[in-house]
């Protein structure tokens, strides 16, 4: 029995292969389980190597964009060859793998064996799942003290119930691939059906809100006026349409409005801030566009963009930048320096193909959308979360459109109701327990919007330097601390709020740092993110003792933060000693 038959026969790589796309399809959230990729490319391949499928004609229209792709990756393999940093190089092209490997399963294997339903139910419920596990993450740590970005003050519009994912945008990227697919069942399901997964929609729409991220929120408002209006624009008369559409998009856009970063963002503006103080992008994207401009036609090599780039930065004196390394911050400019015009020509085509094979699949139209407006913010293909993003929906994309149907609207509805009564238990619990337990300056515990070990009064150094008995935040992991030029900072706030008019903030916090630390610095600090700022310092002279640090009649108006800030030398390996904070004090005057 030869090869060929032994799979015919006794093993059929079709419905395993098929199977573990449509896992993928489940999974494709999570980035821990994207090995399941690896398992469905080498089975694919596998397939067409036996089948001897590479045989077969791929040379047509429909194979367009692979042919794209792999020319893309070719181009940035080429620049290689004139990239001085060889191992930064091949680090870069690893992560393009994944886009590798799926042109090659899509130019060969028969897209007709996929079933669009399957893949988009599949897709579906694994977005749910990842935000019903991302709610109940943050529940389980909201409670367990790791707080994580969360604080019981600032309540829950403060949470980023999304957080457990490494990064938001691009888990926003995958989310908001969903929600066409929901809207598809509000449309068409029965009144009593459509209202449940409307629900189910109010819920996705606050959970993206919660992540902070300016551009998920305002691309969920886009993918939803565009499908209500053609939904709508059939089925009414226009007397009614028009105001129903006017009505549902000033809610939409208040919603842009009112979102905390575009509230900054505006307010910045407002008060005549320069655009790179308004978002460092400013900043990255001249540099990266003056960068490019040097070397116009090839780039710098896909080995030295990310060295050239930092260069770029300290001769421009962008000193956030160059400390923290960033990246281009905008997939185009990322393209231009790595390889020049040629390899963001390349880049444009299969943007262009997508744009084309729009008028076949309704679901390209709203990808392009998403994956457009996150290429002018984001380096996507410069990290493995946006490589298999990207590879993922440009081969379901591709999936024959005689066979693709609309999600079924007669499915069970014990998922979405399920979805529902969990989802409202978590954010009610969570909202209720953050304003049962709000900042309160007579009750003696710190709040952090960093994870931190609770030390009890018990067991704290010196206590009777303390005026009552209390509990402490213990600072022990420096991995939490971010770069900056002289070392290393954290900078948990402990109040953050906003006022209307102006108000005199008085804030102060016991704070003890023990002899043997190798804290450089620690002062508390009240700030308005715009221009006005106050510090106190701890007195180093006197380390080993409680001391008490308070800031008063600190004038605010607009958003304002109080916080403590702790430095580390650059040369330091690890947190040495003690640092501990108790007792905070916060008192707000009209």
């Amino acid at each position: 029995m030869n090869l060929k038959h032994f799979f015919k026969k006794k093993v059929d790589l079709k419905k395993i292969e098929i199977r573990l796309f449509l896992l993928w399809s489940f999974t494709i959230f999570f980035s821990e389980l994207n090995f399941i990729f690896y398992v469905f490319s080498f089975t694919a391949i596998t397939r067409i190597i036996i089948l001897k499928k590479y045989k077969r004609k791929v040379l047509i229209k429909e194979n367009i964009i692979f042919f794209l792709i792999l020319g893309y990756v070719f181009w940035n393999i080429i620049s290689l060859t004139y990239s001085d940093n060889f191992y930064e190089g091949i680090k870069r092209i690893e992560k393009l793998i994944p886009l590798i490997l799926i042109s090659l399963v899509g130019l060969y294997t028969n897209k007709r064996e996929y079933s669009l339903y399957s893949i988009q139910t599949f897709y579906l419920y694994g977005g749910l799942f990842s935000v019903l596990f991302g709610l109940i993450y943050t529940c389980y740590t909201f409670y367990s003290g790791n707080l994580k970005g969360i604080t019981f003050n600032k309540g829950i519009d403060e949470i980023n119930f999304l957080f457990f994912f490494e990064h938001r945008l691009y888990i926003g990227i995958l989310i908001l691939m969903i929600v066409p697919a929901i809207y598809n069942k509000i449309f068409n399901s029965k009144k009593s059906i459509a209202v449940l997964w409307l629900l189910v929609l109010l819920i996705l729409l606050f959970v993206i809100y919660s992540t902070g991220a300016r551009l998920l929120i305002l691309l969920f408002v886009i993918i939803s006026l565009i499908l209500v209006f053609k939904e709508l624009k059939n089925k009414i008369k226009k007397v009614i349409f028009f105001p129903l559409l006017a009505s549902i998009s000033i809610i939409l856009l208040t919603l842009v409005y009112t979102h905390p970063r575009t509230n900054l963002t505006l307010h910045l503006l407002k008060n005549d801030k320069k655009l790179d103080k308004v978002d460092s992008r400013f900043n990255t994207w001249d540099s990266a566009y003056k960068l490019w401009m040097e070397n116009f036609m090839l780039g710098e090599g896909i080995g030295d963009a990310s060295s050239k780039l930092l260069e770029k930065y300290k001769e421009n004196q962008n000193r956030l930048e160059y400390e923290n390394q960033y990246n281009a911050h905008n997939q185009f400019l990322e393209t231009s320096i790595q390889s020049g015009l040629i390899g963001l020509v390349f880049l444009c085509s299969i943007l262009v193909s997508l744009v084309l094979e729009s008028k076949k699949n309704k679901n390209t139209f709203n990808f392009l959308i998403i994956i457009i407006c996150s290429f002018l913010v984001e380096s996507l293909l410069n990290r493995n979360l946006g490589t298999f993003v990207f590879s993922y929906w440009t081969f379901v994309l591709s999936v024959n459109k005689t066979n693709a149907r609309t999600i079924k609207i007669n499915d069970s509805i014990r998922f979405p109701i399920t979805f529902i009564i969990i989802s409202f238990f978590i954010l009610f619990s969570v909202f209720l327990y953050s304003k049962l337990l709000v900042f309160n300056p007579q009750k003696p515990n710190t709040y952090l919007t960093i994870p931190f070990e609770e030390l009890e009064f018990n067991n704290l150094p010196k206590k009777n330097q303390l005026p009552k008995e209390t509990n402490a935040a213990f600072i022990l992991d420096k991995k939490k601390f971010k770069k900056f030029e002289y070392g290393y900072y954290l900078a948990p706030e402990i109040y953050s709020g906003f006022a209307q008019n102006t108000v005199n903030v008085d804030f102060g916090i016991w704070c003890y740092v023990s002899k043997d630390s190798n804290i450089r610095r620690l002062y508390i600090y009240g700030w308005d993110k715009i221009n006005k700022e106050y510090k106190l310092s701890y007195d180093f002279k006197e380390k080993g003792s409680w001391q008490y640090l308070e800031l008063q009649k600190m004038e605010f108006s607009g958003s304002f933060a109080t916080g403590v800030r702790l430095d580390l030398y650059r040369e330091t390996i690890e947190l040495k000693g003690k640092v501990l904070l108790a007792l905070p004090s916060f008192e707000l005057k009209k």
